[in-house]
């Protein structure tokens, strides 16, 4: 039901506040020091989760404040979360779930707030919530539900962005063919949209190969429909099934050399020469795939146009990035980038 919100005539209307987004952070960098250095994880989340609380709620969380808290909550939430086994009797710490639980009741008023000034100050339709709203049956499911997409929103992509910059900034070559892209398509004005976004190819090529080299979307789980036999083992029908998504992504004998940084892979040629099953981290076809695939790819593009066609990113000192994989895969460590005006 909720999959309206995400359908390809409502894609275009989330343009407008992605790019509003990305001017936030662009200006905020822009008005720092030239030798400054900037962490781009921290970076790259506080954007992806103001895009995401706008694209979802609406103008409530344009507020720098609300998303702040937001994001404070939701990290004290993830850091107490850690800390709880699967039966909560046996945590060591018997203050943690307290603390999630504060944390979580912060969330839930954020997201009631910004419900009731949608309610009350904007017009009704264009954001995800009204599809929500207009399907929940209570006001608890609305707020729980809204958490959820939020969650699943700017979880992977926030992390994936960092990665992706991390590469582009690592490998000039790369970073510098992107934006000769991103200039002879969009030129030093104009902004991605609808129109535009297919022309970007190697800029696809270069989220793809983020998403892959990350191994996001590192895993999925089904109810098996059928009963079958999977390598000498049947599988009942009703037994969950765990698809290892990432471990595929990170096969050598798809992808030569797989800890390479290569958007070359994901060129037409060598698309076509893989199976079509190689690469699908937002799980399969049909109404079991990520509803929100096509939002990632135009939110990405738009943060990547917009930074890149301002500033030159280069890495601070000789980093290395470990891959820690886990409810959202992750950096170890925030990754320290300089950025040279244009």
């Amino acid at each position: 039901m909720y999959d309206r919100a995400f359908a390809h005539n409502r894609l275009g209307s989330y343009f407008k506040t992605f790019q509003k987004s990305a001017d936030v952070i662009v200006q905020q960098w822009s008005a720092r020091g030239k030798d400054e250095l900037f962490p781009i994880c921290e970076e790259t989340f506080k954007f992806v989760l103001r895009s995401s609380m706008c694209s979802m709620l609406g103008e409530y969380c344009e507020n720098d404040e609300v998303v702040y808290n937001f994001r404070k909550a939701y990290l004290k939430a993830n850091e107490e979360l850690s800390k709880i086994p699967g039966d909560p009797a046996h945590c060591e710490d018997p203050k943690a779930m307290e603390r999630f639980q504060e944390a979580l009741t912060f969330m839930r008023k954020t997201v009631k707030c910004a419900l009731e000034y949608h309610r009350t100050t904007t017009s009704h339709g264009n954001l995800a919530v009204d599809e929500i709203v207009e399907y929940a049956s209570d006001e608890e499911t609305v707020i729980c539900d809204c958490i959820t997409y939020l969650f699943a929103s700017f979880h992977n992509t926030g992390k994936m962005l960092s990665i992706c910059l991390f590469y582009l900034a690592k490998h000039e070559d790369i970073q510098d063919k992107l934006y000769t892209e991103i200039l002879k398509v969009l030129g030093n004005s104009q902004l991605v949209d609808e129109s535009n976004l297919r022309s970007l190819k190697y800029m696809r090529q270069v989220i793809d190969e983020s998403i892959r080299c990350g191994a996001f979307g590192a895993f999925a789980a089904r109810y098996q429909d059928v009963d079958i036999t999977l390598g000498g083992y049947k599988i009942l029908k009703n037994t969950p099934v765990v698809q290892a998504l990432g471990i595929v992504m990170r096969d050598e004998k798809i992808w030569p050399m797989p800890m390479k940084f290569d958007p070359d892979r994901f060129n037409e040629e060598n698309t076509k020469a893989r199976s079509p099953f190689a690469f699908k981290p937002f799980g399969f076809s049909g109404k079991r795939a990520c509803p929100g695939t096509k939002l990632v790819y135009r939110e990405s593009s738009v943060l990547l146009a917009t930074i890149l066609r301002r500033f030159k990113i280069e890495l601070h000192g000789d980093q290395q990035i470990e891959i820690e994989h886990g409810l959202a895969t992750h950096s170890t460590e925030e990754i320290w980038a300089k950025l040279v005006k244009r």
